[in-house]
């Protein structure tokens, strides 16, 4: 019985750090892939879409800045277009105390409202129509140029 048992424990003993590597490398496979999903990969504000993704307020207002909020990722989406079409309302609203701006052309030209127009939650579209005020200032500025 005793040989039995140690015969037991030696493949125990090898199969089990098969089971950790497989489990690491799945970990390696899910980080990897959620970077290239991003559309920001490839930019130095990955890290911040992420948080963005993650609904991570904490990092966002860490990380969020006027320059790296007008960085646009894949297809020209902006930050604030992202949080929209991940359905975050605290990125979105992180975003925006960060100072995002509502109006920047993003996707096929479209602001964020457009965005928040499409999505089937209006709780978006409520969260920037709250910043009229800023809103109406860009739209003036923009009438203003013309």
């Amino acid at each position: 019985m005793p040989k039995r048992w140690c015969r037991g424990c030696r493949i125990a003993a090898l199969v089990l750090p098969l089971f950790g590597i497989a489990g690491l490398l799945m970990v390696a496979k899910e980080h990897y892939m959620e970077q290239q999903n991003s559309p920001f990969a490839g930019t130095d504000i990955l890290s911040l879409s992420q948080a963005v993704a993650e609904d991570d307020v904490w990092q966002i207002s860490q990380q969020a800045t006027a320059v790296r909020q007008h960085v646009r990722g894949d297809l020209q989406i902006t930050l604030l277009q992202w949080a929209i079409l991940q359905q975050r309302p605290g990125s979105v609203q992180a975003l925006i105390q960060a100072g995002a701006d509502i109006g920047q052309p993003g996707m096929e030209g479209n602001g964020a409202l457009h965005t928040a127009a499409m999505v089937k939650d209006a709780q978006y579209l409520r969260l920037l129509l709250q910043q009229a005020p800023r809103l109406i200032c860009v739209i003036w500025s923009l009438v203003l140029r013309h």
